[in-house]
């Protein structure tokens, strides 16, 4: 039983390891058929998608078919643009093309739901406390500009909204 046991912990390992290559061999495949797309979509060969191009090579069924076969919705053109603009450029590099397709490829999963809750619960913060604020300046200037102190709470909101540091 013992080789057995032996031969059985062998064969596993040699399973992991091959799903782990097959793993690798199909993402470096996906990455290149990524890469080829954009150099379709890149007309002018700038290496920079501007939305002009990405909307007409959207057009195209070739490019459209293989976008949505991973998942992508490519029906509007300048969400899934400025999704994948990273750096708000106004242009689309191959690093931020590929890495952008890759993100959205498939359907969203629990770590992006948790983090689109995060980022909207700060927002939802951030927008009470701005609020807080124009309302303790609105009321301020409506007192004939007399000079009256916020509370402890609006001055923190004073402080911590961007507007006003």
């Amino acid at each position: 039983t013992g080789v057995f046991c032996n031969s059985a912990i062998e064969s596993a390992t040699a399973d992991k390891e091959l799903a782990t290559m097959a793993q690798l061999s199909h993402q470096m495949a996906l990455t290149e058929s990524v890469r080829q797309i954009f150099e379709e979509l890149d007309a002018d060969s700038s290496n920079q998608l501007t939305i002009d191009e990405f909307e007409k090579g959207l057009h195209d069924e070739k490019v459209s078919a293989f976008l949505e076969s991973l998942g992508i919705a490519t029906n509007d053109a300048w969400m899934l643009f400025s999704i994948i603009d990273v750096d708000k450029s106004g242009c689309i590099n191959v690093e931020e093309f590929i890495s952008g397709c890759l993100q959205l490829k498939g359907p969203a999963k629990a770590v992006h739901l948790a983090k689109l809750s995060t980022q909207t619960n700060q927002v939802r913060r951030t927008i009470r406390k701005l609020d807080r604020a124009v309302g303790f300046l609105t009321a301020s200037l409506t007192h004939g500009g007399e000079s009256q102190f916020p509370t402890t709470r609006e001055s923190s909101d004073l402080r911590e909204c961007s507007l006003f540091t």
